[in-house]
């Protein structure tokens, strides 16, 4: 069999990809010119797609990646940092060989392990699983009153209900007010969570290359924000991102509420999903959450080729040491943190 050659495309100069990107069904936002921007400036990583397709041609599949080099975690091809889900871009046959020369760019590369996040497509022999997840969509197709009579009738029709009765008030935007009650209510969340936060400049950035494709949303309750999420827009799919509340008033019930004001904000902006976002299988609470909102449940498996070092096994224990430092560690210090940490963990 003859290999496949593969040819890099930088994605922020090369006007091929923007516009196979747009052109291509199974695009989302994370394959964007713009996203890839917001990584680079935020986090010094090196974006480039991979593509059978030679230079001069007209793009006919691809993938982008990010190569993230560190001195604390190594250094890897990634498809694609903080992106929650990465599809390969191209017909069957063309994907199939990709992914089949990909291992080869390991050595081409000097890099410890390529790593590809995709939803449905298959993986051929020589890849192994990094890490499990599951992905809830809910779909949009449907008319606001029947996707709301699909919801779980105690635990988010009531809770909306309650909250309208409440006199919660919903608000969007893209100020630097936004942003900052996010934030704030995003670090208190993470807290909670033993995580530390991503840097409040990458949302910053985000904004700035994303522009109308990125929201804030806010619930109000007497003048103070009391939940907030970050929803992603792209052709017609809405992705939620990023979310933080008071979980000191949970009572209010403005979480179920923020959530069902930005789905039915999706849908007047013509979007037909509504994409949850990925949950480790070990967040429980997280699943049943997102299930009581008539979602549909695929896996999501992030697959790496090259040396598997990082077994699922570290990683989680990775993870249990910085919970078990978070916990007794102040919340400015967690920031800190986060503001160092994030660009070796992508």
């Amino acid at each position: 069999m003859i290999e496949t050659r593969l040819h890099q495309v930088d994605p922020l100069t090369d006007a091929r990809w923007k516009e196979f990107v747009e052109r291509h069904p199974a695009s989302t936002i994370f394959h964007t010119p713009e996203w890839l921007r917001a990584l680079r400036e935020s986090f010094g990583y090196e974006p480039v797609v991979l593509t059978s397709s030679g230079p001069g041609e007209q793009l006919g599949n691809g993938l982008p990646f990010c190569r993230v080099r560190s001195w604390l975690t190594g250094t890897r091809l990634v498809s694609l940092p903080f992106s929650d889900h990465c599809e390969p871009l191209g017909t069957g046959l063309e994907v199939c060989e990709l992914l089949q020369a990909l291992p080869g760019e390991v050595t081409r590369e000097r890099v410890n392990y390529i790593e590809i996040r995709p939803i449905l497509t298959p993986v051929p022999d020589g890849y192994g699983e990094a890490e499990v997840f599951c992905l809830h969509k809910l779909d949009l197709s449907p008319t606001s009153e029947e996707i709301f009579q699909k919801l779980h009738k105690s635990s988010v029709q009531r809770r909306i209900r309650k909250a309208e009765r409440g006199e919660l008030q919903y608000d969007e935007g893209t100020s630097e007010w936004h942003l900052k009650e996010f934030y704030r209510l995003f670090v208190m969340t993470r807290k909670k969570l033993r995580l530390p936060p991503q840097p409040i400049d990458w949302f910053r950035k985000l904004l700035v290359c994303l522009k109308e494709r990125m929201k804030i949303s806010v619930v109000l309750h007497d003048g103070n924000v009391i939940a907030s999420l970050i929803s992603l827009h792209y052709k017609n799919t809405t992705i939620y991102k990023y979310g933080g509340s008071n979980a000191e008033l949970h009572s209010l019930a403005g979480v179920p509420f923020l959530f069902w004001k930005a789905i039915l904000a999706a849908k007047q902006r013509g979007a037909q999903t509504f994409d949850f976002g990925r949950s480790d299988l070990h967040a429980t609470g997280l699943i049943t959450f997102k299930n009581r909102w008539g979602t549909t449940v695929t896996p999501l498996v992030y697959w790496r080729c090259g040396k598997m070092r990082q077994h699922k096994w570290e990683d989680r224990n990775k993870l249990r040491i910085l919970q078990s430092c978070a916990r007794i560690l102040p919340t400015n210090l967690m920031v800190r943190i986060g503001n160092t940490l994030y660009r070796h963990i992508g």
